[in-house]
């Protein structure tokens, strides 16, 4: 069964004759804008920075830039389109991350312990979230709100403890070298192709099969995906596992490359700390809906690469970070317009 995939009502064919060629355009790019911002954007740097912007090794750093970000958001995708906003992304992964190297660094365990250590925590706060979630029926924002701080809080004391000006040094060039290691004689690193696949398996999972129909379906509705027999409660647990285990691992291949952890360091974090992760912010531009049900992962994609592509082509034309910080607020305030609007003309 193929799961519908795009934002648009129930009937496009009466919509498009009732609101007519304006309505048609205007929902055409709310659908479709993400990719047209990406292709304006990349041109107004090109014009801005000539040679400096438009050549492979800056696609290169771009691609590398948005890699671990980039493993986190097709499950990030998956949990949103099932109706689970994940507030805890950052944080989690800061913790998973910190706890990595405390484990490796400090306790001297092997690099699969280590490794075993990370996920299994990540494991457990989705397994708190889901209880929460189910059991308690506390909506997943506020869920994860509080399970994000507290994983934080434990993450600042792990560093506070084991580290210095809150990171702890860790150094594995087994995984690090999937940053150092460029297959194809390309200038792109394998975690690169890592994150390419993390989106096509979640692609195939959401579009070609009987689970990926069901979590839109929960994500749609989630009382009559009951009444039609889904078993809710397994998608809700699935989603966060997999989103829980995607976070650890990136944020384990993030800090090996920067050869620090601490809670400060999950690339999950915008640059202006603005407490909103930018895995949430590249959703809902990339048409993800905030309450589930409506989106497509391979715009997920589109969304970080713009994020990716704005922050180095400001850093290319010299734009001050006071600047970036303020784009990244504006760029939140514009991402939940955007899903409003889309909201509201889906029900028009």
């Amino acid at each position: 069964m193929t799961a519908v995939t795009e934002s648009k009502p129930a009937n496009s064919t009466a919509a498009s004759a009732k609101h007519g060629t304006g309505y048609k355009i205007a929902w055409f790019f709310l659908n479709n804008g993400i990719i047209i911002a990406l292709l304006v954007e990349v041109l107004i740097f090109t014009i801005l920075a000539k040679d400096k912007f438009f050549n492979i090794n800056v696609a290169a750093i771009i691609l590398q830039s948005a890699a671990a970000v980039g493993i986190i958001m097709p499950f990030y995708t998956l949990a949103m389109i099932s109706g689970n906003v994940d507030f805890s992304t950052t944080q989690v992964g800061a913790l998973a991350g910190t706890l990595f190297a405390v484990m490796l660094t400090y306790l001297n365990l092997p690099i699969w312990l280590a490794i075993l250590g990370a996920l299994l925590l990540g494991v457990g706060v989705s397994a708190l979230n889901s209880w929460v979630v189910i059991r308690l029926r506390i909506p997943s924002l506020i869920a994860t709100l509080v399970s994000g701080s507290v994983c934080f809080g434990l993450a600042y004391m792990l560093a506070e403890r084991f580290g210095t000006a809150n990171q702890v040094k860790v150094n594995v060039p087994v995984i690090r070298s999937l940053w150092t290691i460029k297959p194809f004689d390309l200038p792109i690193p394998l975690v690169v192709y890592v994150m390419l696949l993390c989106y096509i398996v979640v692609y195939i999972l959401l579009n070609h099969t009987r689970l990926g129909s069901h979590i839109y379906a929960l994500g749609s509705n989630a009382e009559a995906a009951i009444r039609t027999g889904i078993n809710v409660r397994r998608l809700i647990i699935l989603a966060f596992l997999l989103l829980a285990l995607a976070t650890s691992a990136a944020n384990i291949i993030d800090n090996t490359r920067k050869l620090n952890a601490g809670p400060y360091l999950s690339p999950a974090s915008l640059s202006s700390g603005a407490g909103i992760p930018i895995t949430l912010v590249g959703a809902l531009f990339a048409g993800i809906g905030l309450f589930g049900g409506t989106g497509r992962v391979e715009f997920t994609l589109i969304g970080i690469l713009f994020f990716a592509v704005l922050a180095q082509g400001m850093a290319i034309v010299g734009f001050p970070a006071q600047f970036r910080v303020a784009v990244d607020g504006a760029a939140i305030i514009l991402a939940l317009m955007l899903d409003s609007i889309r909201r509201y003309m889906s029900t028009r």
